[in-house]
């Protein structure tokens, strides 16, 4: 004979629940962008935005990160427009296809830059040419304050 108890008489066994984690406030020390920069440099971790400034331009970095990193260097730093031009894209056959090393330091033109059949084509320019057109055409980019 089998004896078979109701589902609701069964429960697994029991666990201590673990207080939360206080993130914020004065529990934690208070959280600030500073309190979070300094943590990673204690275990010498990266933000995604210094790991693009360290490893450079790259096919597995994302669109998002790659953008974001473009325009905080355009708003706040003085050699924003040369880190916006080390971004910009290279002409087609202008980057080894196995290494991915750059066999030109040029670069598309921003102004005229087109995409045509998942290529980049436009003017290519030097790094020059790159800011003054950056300057002439979206200077409203450069310097802001947040």
């Amino acid at each position: 004979m089998l004896l078979f108890a109701p589902l609701a008489t069964l429960s697994p066994p029991h666990r201590a629940r673990c207080p939360p984690i206080a993130c914020c406030g004065a529990a934690a020390g208070g959280f600030s962008s500073a309190a979070l920069t300094l943590e990673l440099q204690r275990r010498g971790l990266q933000t995604a935005l210094e790991d693009l400034a360290e490893d450079g331009p790259s096919a597995f970095k994302s669109p998002t990160k790659v953008i974001e990193y473009v325009m905080v260097n355009l708003q706040h730093n003085a050699g924003g427009i040369a880190e916006a031009f080390r971004f910009a894209a290279r002409s087609p056959g202008q980057s080894s296809f196995v290494s991915g090393m750059a066999l030109s330091d040029k670069r598309v033109a921003w102004r005229t830059a087109k995409f045509i059949g998942g290529y980049v084509s436009g003017r290519a320019v030097g790094l020059d040419d790159f800011t003054a057109e950056v300057e002439e055409h979206y200077s409203w980019l450069l310097g802001c304050t947040a």
